[in-house]
C-alpha cells in the first residue's frame, strides 16, 4: 500500500470512529467533545489546500478525458461528485496557490498595493507564494471561497494585483471572521479597481455585467442580483419610472392602488417584460416561452399545492400559472397520453418551431445525459444518429442535450478516445448515455423524474395494452390567419 493510500484509509477509519461516537447525541455533553471538536475543525483547514492541489493536477493531466469531457471540472463533477461551482472554486484556487505566474502589468502601470506579497521577494524566509500556500493550510474552504468571490470583482486593468491581494487575504483570514474578511477583501478589491481605472476607458466595469438568481426560498421566491453599468441603470431606471405611480400598469381600474412603491416598480418591469414576449412571439411564429406539461390525473388531484413541471425547470403551482396568465399568448400546455405515454393535444396550435422541443419536455424535463438538470429550456435539440451519418429530424432521432454534453456526445458512435454518446434504448424508448464497453446509463434526476411522461411511466400507466386514449384537454383547433 502506498503512502497516500495508507493515509487515506487512517483518515476514512478516523472519520468512521467519529461517526460512531456521534451517533447518538444525547450520550454526550459539550463540554466534554467541545475541546476536541475544535481541534478537529481546525485540522479540517487542511482539506482545503488538499482540495486546491488535487485540482491542479486535474488541469495539468487534463483530466476531462477520464470522463470523456473536456476540462477539468467534468472529472470532478462526474467522480468527485462535486456541483458546477465547487468544481470552479477548487480550480481557481489551484491557480492562485500553483498555477503560472500571473503576466506583469502593462507597461506605466502605478506599482502594485502590495508589492511584497505579489513578488517573489523574502516574508520570514519565504518566497511570497510559498508563504500563501502555508497560510492556506490554515484557512477554511469556506474563508478561501470568500476571498476567490471578491477576487472576482477586479477588472481587466486591475488583475496583475490578484496575487498580490490574495496572498494578503489568505493572511489577514487566519485572524478573521468570515464576515470581516469579506470587507477586508472587498475593500482591497476596490482600492486595486480605483487605481487602475484608466482615464480612457469610462466602462472599465462593463465586463462584470451579469445576472445571479438565488435557489427558491420556503415562501416558493427567489432573489435576483443585478450587476450593471451606470448607463444601463439610468436607461432601466427611465423605464420603470415611467409608469410606476400609484394606478399604474395595471389593467382594472382601481381608485385605491394599495402596492408598495417596489410592488409597482416590479409589475412595470413584468409588462416591459412580457410586452417583449408578445413581439417575439408574433416574429417566431409561436417560439414558447414557458410549457408545462401535464396528465388527467394532474388535473383531477390538483389542489394549490400542486406543481406542474415545465421547461424552465421551474415548477408552477396554480396560482403561479394564473399569475403568469396562462394560454395566452406567450405559454403551451401539453398533455400526455397515459395509455401510450405520447404527447395528445396543446393548448395552443402555432407550433411548428417549437413542437420538437416541447416532445422533449414531456419525455425528458432536462438535458438526457446522465446525472444532468439543466431544464430543457436551455438545451440544444441532438440528433441521436448525426444528420452528416444520415439521421433524419424527427421524433425518435432527437433528444435535448445541454450545450456542455452536446460537445461530449462522440458522433461516430464508436467509443473513440473514451468518449461516449446517447442512443435510444430499444426495451423502454428511453434516451440514455452509451459508453465505451457498451453500458448504458439514464438521467435518474429528480428533474427528469417529474416529467409528465416519467411519472407516467413510474405510475404503470404506459403502454397499458387495451387502454384506450385519454380524451383531449384542448381540442385541435384551426391555426390562426
Amino acid at each position: 500500500m502506498s503512502d497516500l493510500a495508507q493515509i487515506v484509509q487512517t483518515y476514512s477509519d478516523a472519520l468512521e470512529q467519529l461517526c460512531d461516537v456521534f451517533a447518538d447525541p444525547s450520550t454526550l455533553s459539550l463540554g466534554a467533545v467541545r475541546g476536541d471538536v475544535e481541534k478537529l475543525e481546525a485540522a479540517s483547514r487542511k482539506k482545503a489546500f488538499v482540495d486546491a492541489a488535487f485540482a491542479h493536477l486535474c488541469v495539468r493531466e487534463n483530466a476531462g478525458r477520464l470522463v470523456g469531457g473536456t476540462w477539468a471540472n467534468d472529472y470532478l463533477e462526474k467522480e468527485l461528485g462535486l456541483s458546477a461551482a465547487e468544481a470552479h472554486r477548487r480550480i481557481s484556487r489551484a491557480k492562485d496557490l500553483f498555477g503560472p505566474k500571473p503576466p506583469p502589468p502593462e507597461e506605466g502601470a502605478s506599482p502594485p498595493l502590495f508589492p511584497e506579497e505579489a513578488g517573489e521577494s523574502k516574508d520570514n524566509g519565504e518566497p511570497a507564494r510559498k508563504k500563501a500556500r502555508k497560510d492556506s493550510q490554515e484557512v477554511s474552504a469556506e474563508k478561501q471561497a470568500i476571498i476567490d468571490r471578491e477576487l472576482k470583482q477586479l477588472t481587466t486593468h486591475a488583475a496583475h494585483e490578484r496575487p498580490g491581494i490574495f496572498s494578503r487575504a489568505m493572511k489577514e483570514a487566519k485572524t478573521r471572521s468570515p464576515e470581516d474578511l469579506r470587507l477586508t477583501v472587498r475593500r482591497m478589491v476596490d482600492r486595486a479597481n480605483r487605481k487602475h481605472k484608466p482615464l480612457d476607458n469610462p466602462n472599465a466595469g462593463f465586463d462584470k455585467r451579469g445576472i445571479h438568481v438565488s435557489p427558491a426560498g420556503p415562501d416558493g421566491t427567489r432573489k435576483m442580483t443585478v450587476t450593471l453599468t451606470e448607463g444601463h441603470y439610468a436607461q432601466i431606471k427611465a423605464l420603470i419610472d415611467a409608469n410606476s405611480g400609484p394606478g399604474s400598469n395595471v389593467d382594472a381600474d382601481s381608485s385605491e392602488d394599495t402596492r408598495l412603491p417596489a410592488q409597482r416598480k416590479f409589475d412595470q418591469l413584468w409588462r416591459i417584460l412580457t410586452q417583449y414576449e408578445h413581439g417575439r412571439q408574433a416574429k417566431n411564429r409561436g417560439a414558447a416561452s414557458i410549457v408545462v406539461s401535464i396528465t388527467l390525473d394532474d388535473l383531477a388531484n390538483a389542489d394549490w399545492t400542486t406543481k406542474f413541471p415545465t421547461n424552465t425547470g421551474v415548477e408552477l403551482t396554480c396560482f403561479d400559472l394564473v399569475r403568469l396568465g396562462l394560454g395566452g399568448t406567450a405559454d403551451f400546455v401539453l398533455q400526455i397520453d397515459r395509455a401510450t405515454g405520447v404527447p395528445l393535444s396543446l393548448g395552443r396550435t402555432r407550433l411548428a418551431s417549437v413542437e420538437q422541443r416541447i416532445v422533449a419536455l414531456a419525455v425528458q424535463g432536462v438535458c438526457a445525459w446522465a446525472g444532468c438538470t439543466v431544464p430543457t429550456s436551455e438545451t440544444e435539440m441532438h440528433h441521436i444518429v448525426s444528420w452528416l451519418r444520415g439521421g433524419t429530424t424527427d421524433t425518435p432521432n432527437l433528444t435535448a442535450l445541454c450545450r456542455r454534453h452536446h460537445r461530449w456526445n462522440n458522433d461516430a458512435r464508436d467509443g473513440s478516445c473514451g468518449r461516449s454518446h446517447v442512443d435510444r434504448d430499444p426495451e423502454t424508448g428511453r434516451v440514455g448515455v452509451v459508453a465505451p464497453d457498451g453500458g448504458i446509463e439514464f438521467n435518474e434526476t429528480s428533474g427528469f423524474h417529474t416529467s409528465a411522461w416519467s411519472r407516467l411511466r413510474d405510475q404503470g400507466r404506459i403502454m397499458r395494452p387495451g387502454h384506450p386514449p385519454d380524451p383531449l384537454v384542448f381540442p385541435a383547433e384551426a391555426a390562426p390567419p
